[in-house]
């Protein structure tokens, strides 16, 4: 059964055709012109719409690297800050709620779905850490990027609007809001770029804690100024100045305060503190300072009056500061609390444990009498994992990092498990290793995915793959998505049906929709991957996976025709069940073996082509009419000149010097064109090269000397951006992605329609015309960067638009961070839009790291202005509005499955043509736009597919 489509050319197609062949003249006049390529995003996955870019997709029950914690005893109220979704939540009543409930109440963002971080006015924040309430109900927010502490008086007042409830009414440490980017930071300095103020009474440099004495003191450990500072009430409104300074042997200093004052550490001196907490007894206040960079927690009898310390935790002396791991000692410490029964908690965070202390709490160097998190006090390990070994899922028993502490009325200890992205409650903690009784941020207590994995949501995509049924099978074209950082597969089951947060219909390498751990979170099988990154489908359906980080590639049959997803091949490893670089975890790749394979793509003889990035070669599987088998050696080598003709080619390494253009270096992907040539995303030598993949007879080598370059100017050149410090339409920085836009008439015969880019280390999408030979020609259009007029700019890299204001809405929406694949298809263009997932050296069995901020975690889609037309498939896009709660979140007890939210109604894509008299910049010099169809709106759009109405 064939599974290639055809269709009839239209008259729009037509007149493209003729528009293209326009093109491509004036292009051989001369440079190719920069014209207006409308790029307007229709349909984003893994975001619930076109304006966010959290991992997972943020919802008012998620949270994202959360850090402190305070509960108002008096109103029951419990609130959490959410850093990296610039916000904190709250939820009025601790005493009731269900695991994973969503907030009831959000402070910095506008909805429970907004994440933009980096602001400075009265309703929002840059990065939300310490909390903490005082007896008036008043929930004070250390604002750690703006160098500030905010007061919201009675969030939950039922008396107030729910604009002013939010609405900051206190603020210590900057004299007014800011105006916008960049925000306000350090001691009144700037973040981006500028210097940091002069520290005083009145400043505050990165606070990340805070405490409420019993006569409402503020006390704010001022992180960057190694100081802790102390307002007495009553604070004013704005401008209130600290009365006492600890740590710090004056108020002023002429630059950022020093930690331990420049000199060796003792009682007065602090560095870099980051948790404080008041002990009140019988009127008198005693102060706990978390002394992070000291590795201890020194307290204080008297602090309003006395600034030396009299006693620590964590050391035999207060002039010792060596951290480590042991009943009595204390690494990189962050937060700490006291219960109703004295005993002292401190969140031990680079050992992932809490410790807690018996009263009494007098002696000098005292040991833990608790341990929570570890099996023991000498255990120091992410969720008890083993060392050197990828992540551990989390259980009720174990934490990874924790930052925040406190209590609430039922006198249940409250841990903020910071990497596990969520909040846990003790009932008995007073106990080695005691579990976990409630969980808020996630479902239940095994997972512990950022803003929780979902259905719905994506973390740092990939590859994408789109399959085409035969007609005869009336199936619509699926949609497959590497969602790498979950080290997953998503799969859609229409193209044409797409809508902007569309759940997932099927998941490959998870049990469930909520996993989210390299090889589920165990060892390497057939129904595991481990941060997946190219993705294609053969002519049978079934679907080939570049399983990155196990160095191997996958078959799995046709997904959609099976329920059960297994494995039935393997490329790459000896064994089905082995996951080592290049089988034997050495740098010695065979022919079999691979090291890191990045992309996939079939030509049409079969063959499949392997992008093996870190050997620094592509490889061809079934060349010849060789059927394919497990563990097959590769009979077609791409690496570079000068090997022998034998087939101990395939055991030399390849590109030993970064930029060196006669090799392929760093691989990422690769794709076919109309004529048959091989396109490679050759990552390291900064550009984009075409091979020919004809062979001599009795040879199983490609002629190594790359026929077409986009992005340098010979075949032996490969410095960044051609070694200047902004790139221009002519040059390429670290490409991970390639497609090529291939059209198909009746007759079958094939036409390149163009080549496209991602363009990774410039943050966007380049599009070029078909070339058969030659050196960096021009790009003809760029997606994802503009000039301060809103015109594409060759000449950008930024950072969705703007590098300092990425968080914007409307920056997010236009731009793109770190694309790290393109699909071009005939009824549009797909990007990854993720960030974050090239990493040098990492190799099975090390840690899964995270990259929380990074990237727009989205696929992001661009129709053609006819596809498809109205019917029961039409896509319908969701509108700027958040779903509703229940429409976004898993619904405990259906193994991870999501509900879909309501759909708007859709509107369909327009591309303006451009006005006459208008210009736009190209390599420095100004270029008409001719009253034509646009070639870049051609390019970006490519020879679009009309469906036939129905009768």
């Amino acid at each position: 059964m064939t599974r290639q489509r055809s269709s009839s050319p239209s008259l729009a197609s037509l007149i493209i055709l003729s528009t293209l062949t326009l093109g491509l003249w004036l292009w051989q006049a001369g440079p190719a012109l920069a014209l207006p390529d409308h790029f307007t995003t229709d349909v984003v996955l893994g975001q619930v719409r076109k304006d966010t870019r959290r991992t997972n997709s943020a919802d008012p029950s998620t949270l994202s690297g959360p850090f402190g914690v305070a509960v108002d005893p008096v109103r029951k109220h419990l609130y959490v800050s959410d850093p990296q979704n610039g916000r904190v939540l709250g939820w009025k009543d601790v005493t009731h709620f269900k695991n994973g409930a969503p907030a009831d109440l959000i402070l910095g963002q506008q909805d429970g779905y907004a994440t933009e971080r980096f602001r400075n006015d009265s309703k929002s924040f840059g990065i939300p850490s310490a909390l903490a309430v005082d007896s008036q109900g008043t929930l004070w927010v250390a604002d750690y990027d703006n160098g500030r502490v905010q007061g919201f008086k009675w969030p939950f007042d039922p008396s107030q609007t729910a604009t002013d409830n939010v609405t900051t009414d206190f603020m210590v440490g900057q004299p007014d809001y800011g105006l916008g980017y960049p925000d306000k930071g350090c001691n009144g300095g700037f973040n981006y770029g500028g210097p940091a103020g002069p520290a005083s009474a009145q400043s505050l440099c990165n606070p990340s804690g805070l405490a409420i004495d019993g006569a409402d003191n503020l006390y704010v450990a001022d992180t960057q100024n190694s100081r802790v500072l102390i307002f007495k009430a009553p604070i004013a409104a704005k401008g209130t100045a600290a009365a006492v300074v600890i740590g710090q042997a004056t108020m002023n200093a002429a630059a950022t305060a020093l930690c331990n004052r420049g000199a060796t550490v003792d009682g007065t001196t602090l560095c870099r503190p980051q948790g404080i907490f008041v002990q009140q007894d019988k009127g008198a206040s005693r102060l706990f300072v978390v002394d992070s960079d000291n590795n201890r927690v020194t307290y204080y009898d008297d602090p309003l009056n006395q600034q030396t310390a009299t006693g620590v935790f964590g050391q035999q002396a207060l002039t010792l500061n060596g951290g480590g791991v042991g009943p009595d000692r204390l690494y990189q410490p962050i937060a700490a609390t006291m219960d109703g029964q004295g005993n002292l908690w401190i969140a031990d965070t680079h050992s992932s444990r809490i410790v807690g202390y018996a009263p009494p709490l007098a002696a000098m160097g005292a040991g833990a009498a608790y341990i929570i998190g570890q099996l023991d006090a000498n255990g120091a390990i992410i969720n008890q994992g083993i060392a050197g070994k990828p992540t551990f899922p989390p259980s009720a028993t174990t934490l990874a990092g924790a930052r925040g502490l406190a209590t609430d009325p039922k006198g249940r200890l409250i841990v903020v498990d910071t990497a596990n992205n969520r909040v846990l409650f003790y009932d008995n903690p007073a106990q080695m290793t005691p579990a976990a009784n409630q969980v808020l941020g996630q479902f239940d207590f095994v997972h512990g995915g950022e803003t929780r994995t979902k259905q719905a949501g994506i973390q740092y995509p990939v590859g994408i793959a789109v399959d085409h049924p035969a007609v005869a099978s009336g199936e619509p074209d699926h949609v497959y998505i590497a969602d790498t950082g979950n080290s997953r597969i998503l799969g859609f089951w229409d193209l044409g049906a797409l809508h902007d947060g569309k759940p997932a219909d099927l998941v490959i390498g998870q049990k469930n929709f909520a996993d989210y751990t390299c090889n589920m979170g165990g060892g390497v099988s057939l129904r595991s991957v481990c941060w997946p990154r190219g993705v294609t489908v053969d002519k049978q359906g079934n679907l080939w996976v570049a399983d990155t980080w196990n160095h191997r590639v996958l078959r799995f049959p046709a997904p959609f025709s099976h329920k059960d997803h297994v494995a039935d091949l393997v490329l790459g490893q000896t064994s089905p069940l082995g996951g080592l670089q290049n089988g034997d975890g050495t740098l010695n790749p065979t022919a079999h073996s691979m090291n890191s394979p990045s992309g996939l793509v079939f030509d049409d003889n079969g063959i499949l082509w392997v992008a093996d990035r870190d050997n620094d070669r592509v490889l061809g599987f079934g060349a010849d009419g060789v059927a394919f088998s497990s563990a097959m050696n590769a009979n077609r080598l791409l690496i570079g000149p000068g090997f022998p003709a034998d087939t101990t080619a395939f055991t030399k390494p390849g590109c030993t010097v970064r930029g060196n253009g006669s090799f392929v270096c760093g691989p990422c992907a690769v794709a076919m064109d109309a004529a048959g040539n091989l396109w490679v995303a050759d990552r390291d030598n900064n550009r984009a090269g075409m091979y020919s993949t004809q062979v001599a007879m009795g040879s199983f080598q490609l002629n190594p000397k790359v026929l077409v370059a986009l992005g340098q100017p010979d075949h032996l050149m490969g410095a960044l951006n051609n070694g200047m410090p902004l790139p221009t339409a002519k040059s390429l920085g670290r490409p991970e992605g390639i497609s090529v836009e291939i059209a198909t008439d009746n007759a079958g015969k094939k036409t390149t329609v163009a080549i496209v880019v991602a363009d990774s280390y410039n943050n966007r999408v380049l599009v070029y015309a078909p070339i058969s030979a030659g050196f960096q020609p021009p790009a003809t259009t760029v997606i994802g960067q503009l000039d301060a007029m809103g015109n594409p700019n060759f000449t950008s890299k930024q950072i969705n638009v703007n590098s300092l204001s990425n968080e914007v809405p409307i920056n997010v929406q236009n731009g793109l961070w770190n694309p790290t694949a393109v699909l071009a298809l005939p009824q549009g263009l797909m990007v990854s839009d993720g960030g974050g997932t090239s990493m040098q050296g990492v190799k099975a069995g090390s840690i899964q790291f995270g990259f929380p901020g990074t990237g727009n975690n989205r696929v992001t889609f661009v129709k053609g202005p006819s596809y498809p037309q109205a019917g029961p498939d039409a896509a319908v896009l969701a509108d700027m509005a958040g779903p509703a709660q229940a429409d976004l979140g898993l619904v405990p007890g259906t193994d991870g499955m999501q509900k879909t939210g309501t759909d708007g109604s859709m509107t369909p894509a327009v591309c303006p043509t451009p006005n006459s008299g208008c210009s736009c910049r190209v390599g420095g010099e100004t270029k008409p736009l001719y009253s034509v169809v646009p070639l870049g709106v051609v390019v970006a759009l490519g020879l679009r597919r009309r469906r036939q109405k129905r009768a």
